[in-house]
């Protein structure tokens, strides 16, 4: 099972898989949000709102996606935050919610689907991938994703 963060949404809908180009992509992408193998914390919802467009309508018409946040997941953003005290800014709505897509596939032992990079050895950057490792939570960039769900184009 996994977990999208924004950037698996906004990537492939906007600059690598539109819809009109690659219907068999978000078809496989349906039917893995129907059988419950793809959730996404509902944060990601937040951030895909602040654009409406025709990925907002396609994510708002996709029942079970988001998973809402509950008190197990509150504690597991908290300590997120204070391991990782940089790593997001409360000035600003970009990456707001990449604690909480790392605590929901903490919570539900899910892999996380990103296209972000690990920060390498030093970096003063923080990103999900490095985020995940320290935690022990598998993450897999969106292609992985896509041959590991099985999908065939």
């Amino acid at each position: 099972m996994y977990c999208f963060d924004t950037s698996a949404f906004v990537n492939p809908w906007r600059r690598y898989y539109p819809l009109d180009l690659f219907p068999s992509v978000w078809e496989h992408i349906d039917r893995c949000i129907v059988d419950g193998s793809i959730l996404a914390a509902h944060e990601v919802h937040h951030e895909l709102d602040q654009k409406d467009d025709e990925l907002l309508q396609y994510i708002k018409a996709r029942d079970g996606l988001f998973v809402p946040l509950d008190e197990q997941q509150q504690g597991y953003v908290a300590e997120i935050v204070n391991q990782f005290p940089s790593w997001i800014n409360p000035e600003s709505t970009k990456n707001s919610a990449d604690p909480f897509i790392v605590a929901l596939a903490r919570q539900r032992q899910l892999t996380v689907v990103t296209y972000e990079q690990k920060a390498g050895h030093g970096s003063p950057r923080v990103q999900i991938p490095n985020v995940c490792e320290h935690y022990g939570i598998p993450w897999v960039p969106y292609l992985r994703f896509l041959k590991d769900s099985g999908f065939r184009g």
